[in-house]
């Protein structure tokens, strides 16, 4: 049976509401799959479907977990940050973990200690404890230290960025171990 491109429309209908409306349903739909203009279902999810399905199922200490390693990586490799700062700590949990040294260090404070407009939490008590203390008593250079801290608002896009990454990294794996069988429409 020949593929047909024609539409049945009603006389108060517009066709682009029509195109709308199918653009949404193939955006939405986990069995839907679209190749140009060409739509059909099949029995498999797609695999931006199942790579969603796979980010939602994520949770909130792996995507924070990702984030740090991002961070590291990016830092590790790029050596734009030595031409500033001496050092760089990423993600420490207390004052213990940066050391007394006299160079200018960068401390880069993780998912769990954001910085909240107005408030002294989170970033800002972190950042005032590193400052007061070190390992084996009270910090002498505290004006050594420079932080960096996400924003409260902005760490929702870290997370959803990091949930992709490690969702299209599990598809990619599952295609490679061939648990997942993608046809030549996903690939």
């Amino acid at each position: 049976m020949p593929a047909s491109s024609e539409i049945a429309i009603s006389p108060n209908e517009k066709p682009s509401e029509f195109s709308g409306a199918l653009s949404r349903l193939a955006r939405t739909a986990s069995h839907l799959y679209s190749d140009q203009a060409r739509y059909w279902f099949a029995l498999q999810p797609t695999v931006n479907r199942t790579a969603e399905q796979r980010k939602s199922a994520i949770p909130t200490d792996e995507l924070d977990a990702e984030i740090v390693r991002q961070l590291e990586r990016s830092l590790s490799s790029s050596g734009q940050w030595r031409e500033y700062f001496g050092r760089v700590h990423i993600a420490p949990s207390n004052g213990t973990e940066v050391p007394e040294e006299d160079s200018v260090g960068l401390v880069v404070l993780g998912p769990a200690c954001v910085r909240v407009a107005g408030k002294e939490e989170g970033a800002h008590r972190l950042a005032t404890e590193i400052l007061k203390d070190r390992s084996g008593g009270p910090r002498q250079n505290r004006n050594t230290l420079v932080f960096l801290a996400a924003d409260e608002a902005r760490l929702a896009e870290a997370r959803e960025a990091a949930g992709w990454l490690l969702a299209w990294e599990w598809v990619c794996q599952q295609a490679d171990d061939r648990v997942l069988v993608l046809d030549a429409a996903q690939i």
